[in-house]
């Protein structure tokens, strides 16, 4: 009844919102009463988001850092140039008397609510490192409406100035046409503005405006890109299968979408393309590689592996390159080869660096639990004989503590296996263990090593040979 008596008393409006707010709290109260577990599920949440207010942005084995100035940069460079246009005006002309009297003053305290509510949810939002486009999108619609409000304000002031050069030029040219003109002026500038955003259909998430510098800024400050095109890139690897087997495709970028986003489009061809995660350069027939991810990639590629990529398709929005596929020459291994222990994966353990070995990865008992200390090094290899040498080495300080046939390590290349015990490596020297194995015919293998637990050991990176007959040695050289 007061809600109501406030509504009639059209001069004391603020008595009215007043009851408003005091009857939607009254509401939402009642029903928390009826159902708690929602006041429960929010007190939960932002309890939550507090406690990983300073977690960092982890995604696909990488560490995010947040954009370049928070939430007012993603802002500045997400929004449209005549929205950003149209919210400045709008602050421009709340200064001016006559915006706080009369028709204008709702629509004023309006802006300052409406400005209000964007401050506050995003200044709960910056309290996180972790911060993303998708979560300032709740308050758009006021960042909008505000900007609609100042774009209004705009074509007032284009019509005031048509009135103004109508009485100037005299009444041959009346105010009516020149109001016109200034109406499709305002026309072409806001068809234009849709115009460029339209432009980038698809990939509207790609979008940033030309006050901030395009997104070829963005690409350079090293911000992350979502995933793009993958249509294209489809089309040209279904074009581009390798012979009869499986296609393999090593992708540096955000490997789930790139398989759940293929088996949507292509469900009738399973199994032909096999997306792997990046784990080195030669471990599929293609490398994917996203601009998102190529800086954190860079590392893994050493300078001899580039004349081995041959760029073969890219995807570019707004003159950016933002995937690229290689192709990918395989080393004829007639010399010894080594693949980079910095890509492979460990389930256990730890990396480090050694004087001679290089990078490593360590495991240690009481630190590390057993495990597989490396894998995911997938090669590509032809049918023949083959040898790898595994670099290995366990601290001087291990010497006369274990057993002699105490099994340190399993070697697992394919489903080829090979136990090495603690004598086979000489404590405190860098010692190289042999494995022979036979390919019958063109498949993909894995690198593994497995650890026990119980002697302290460090691997480095493996280096592999073809030989002309089957070599089954499983001795060690120093």
């Amino acid at each position: 009844y007061w809600v109501l008596r406030s509504n009639w008393a059209v001069r004391k409006k603020s008595k009215f919102y007043a009851g408003m707010l005091s009857l939607t709290a009254a509401l939402l109260g009642f029903l928390f009463l009826l159902v708690p577990q929602v006041l429960e599920s929010l007190v939960y949440y932002y309890y939550l988001v507090l406690g990983f207010a300073h977690a960092r942005h982890s995604g696909y084995g990488y560490q995010w850092e947040p954009p370049p100035y928070g939430y007012p940069g993603l802002f500045f460079s997400k929004i449209p140039s005549l929205a950003l246009a149209g919210f400045a005006v709008c602050f421009l002309t709340l200064g001016k008397a006559e915006q706080w009297k009369g028709e204008y003053r709702e629509r004023s305290f309006f802006v300052l609510l409406a400005t209000f509510s964007v401050l506050s949810w995003v200044g709960l939002l910056s309290v996180a490192d972790k911060q993303a486009w998708r979560y300032a999108m709740p308050v758009l619609p006021g960042v909008y409406l505000v900007a609609a409000i100042g774009i209004d304000g705009l074509s007032r002031q284009f019509y005031g100035l048509s009135q103004y050069v109508a009485r100037f030029l005299g009444s041959r040219h009346g105010s009516s046409s020149v109001g016109t003109i200034s109406a499709l002026l305002l026309t072409v500038i806001i068809g234009t503005q849709l115009g460029i955003t339209s432009s980038w259909y698809p990939d509207y998430y790609l979008f940033r405006n030309s006050i901030s510098g395009g997104l070829s800024v963005a690409v350079e400050r090293n911000e992350v890109v979502p995933t793009c095109g993958l249509e294209p890139l489809y089309s040209f690897l279904n074009s581009n299968k390798v012979g009869r087997r499986q296609t393999f495709v090593t992708v540096c970028g955000d490997i789930d979408l790139v398989r759940y986003s293929y088996e949507r489009h292509y469900p009738e061809n399973p199994g032909r393309i096999e997306f792997t995660p990046f784990e080195g350069v030669y471990g599929g027939d293609y490398l994917l590689v996203f601009s998102a991810f190529r800086e954190k990639c860079k590392p893994m590629i050493k300078e001899e592996d580039l004349p081995r990529l041959e760029e073969v398709f890219s995807y570019s929005r707004d003159k950016v390159q933002l995937s690229t596929i290689y192709k990918v020459t395989q080393p004829d291994l007639k010399d010894l080869f080594t693949y980079g222990i910095r890509g492979a994966f460990h389930q256990t353990g730890f990396r480090g660096h050694h004087e001679v070995l290089g990078d490593i990865i360590s495991a240690a008992p009481h630190r590390s639990i057993p495990g597989y200390l490396s894998f995911g090094q997938h090669l590509l290899l032809g049918a023949g004989s083959y040898e790898v040498l595994f670099p290995l080495l366990i601290p001087a300080s291990a010497k006369g503590r274990f057993d002699e046939n105490k099994v340190v390590l399993r070697l697992e290349v394919g489903a080829e296996e090979k136990y090495v015990q603690f004598n086979e490596i000489n404590p405190g020297e860098v010692s190289f263990v042999k494995m022979g194995f036979v390919r019958e015919a063109e498949r993909r293998v894995q690198l593994r090593t497995y650890w026990f637990g119980a002697v302290p050991v460090s691997i480095g990176s493996p280096s592999i040979i073809k030989r002309n007959s089957p070599s089954n040695d499983v001795s060690s050289a120093k």
